[in-house]
């Protein structure tokens, strides 16, 4: 009978497993992530919901903060809100931190929300920095900028923007932060959430 493989923990492996101060301080980074993603809120409230005041499940939807660990094997913490997700339909403010990578804020719609609001976004969506993005993949649920996937927007053609704005299964404009730029935070978030809400009305 052979032998099974051996699995041998490599000299980084074995101190960090010794070490529980590194996890615990990232429990501490996920959890005050966490309370800064719900403090949004009321700001958010204040831009968003008199633009989707048509559609009372928007107006309705609840703030729901997600915790993962396997986003490209990174750990990952998200806020949708507003949100609706349904087969067909969605509308989703998606804010994104993936650990050792990005922080990111998300405009997301398919189905009747991106019919009723595809006008005013190819009206609206300029440029104002180099660090925002339209999805143009296949894959709607991927968050990080890839060149295949992404567009840069003040880097693209208007006749371009337009067309897939108009004709790509869903729309998903995205507005990047780097993780050097933590201590603002709060305001990025806000600004992006500004800007996104003024693209839609």
């Amino acid at each position: 009978m052979a032998d099974s493989t051996k699995i041998e923990l490599s000299n980084l492996e074995l101190e960090l497993m010794k070490n529980s101060l590194w996890i615990l301080t990232k429990h501490s980074v996920i959890d005050k992530i966490a309370l800064l993603f719900s403090e949004q809120v009321p700001y958010i409230n204040q831009h968003f919901l008199s633009v989707a005041s048509k559609f009372e499940e928007i107006n309705t939807s609840r703030p729901k903060i997600t915790k993962g660990e396997r986003y490209q094997n990174l750990p990952y913490i998200i806020l949708d809100y507003p949100a609706v997700f349904s087969k067909q339909d969605i509308f989703a403010l998606r804010t994104m931190v993936l650990w050792g990578s990005f922080l990111s804020v998300s405009l997301h719609l398919s189905g009747k929300y991106k019919v009723f609001f595809q006008e005013n976004i190819y009206r609206k969506l300029q440029a104002s920095s180099d660090n925002i993005f339209l999805a143009i993949g296949e894959n709607q649920w991927q968050h990080h900028i890839t060149p295949e996937s992404f567009l840069q927007i003040s880097n693209t053609n208007n006749s371009l923007i337009d067309e897939y704005i108009k004709n790509h299964p869903y729309t998903k404009i995205t507005i990047m932060f780097k993780l050097e730029e933590a201590k603002l935070m709060d305001k990025n978030i806000k600004k992006a959430c500004s800007y996104l809400a003024g693209v839609l009305n």
